[in-house]
């Protein structure tokens, strides 16, 4: 499978207690599923795998493939432990292949 993208969510935690709260990946419950990338999908047809640490200085790079996912579990004040989760993301398209918005 070709690549459509490059992502890079750049994590900016100001404490290094926030782990749980990092980007979160993700693989599909249905064999073969894939997506486009053009919208949000219900955590319901994913099962989590694990996820990077919120914590400063870090990073997640990665393909945006049609089966690979991403997320963030959802937040609480308690996982935030009354604080924000800031982050920057930067996105590198392959022109040729990028969606229709």
């Amino acid at each position: 499978m070709e690549w459509r993208s490059w992502r890079c969510n750049g994590l900016c935690a100001d404490q290094t207690n926030h782990d749980p709260v990092g980007s979160a990946l993700y693989v599909a419950k249905e064999k073969g599923y894939v997506s486009d990338g053009t919208k949000h999908l219900s955590f319901d047809g994913f099962r989590f795998v694990g996820n990077t640490p919120f914590r400063p200085n870090s990073a997640l790079v990665f393909a945006r493939l049609d089966d690979s996912f991403h997320g963030v579990e959802p937040l609480t004040e308690a996982s935030l432990k009354g604080d924000e989760r800031f982050n920057i993301q930067f996105n590198l398209w392959d022109w040729g292949r990028r969606p229709a918005s």
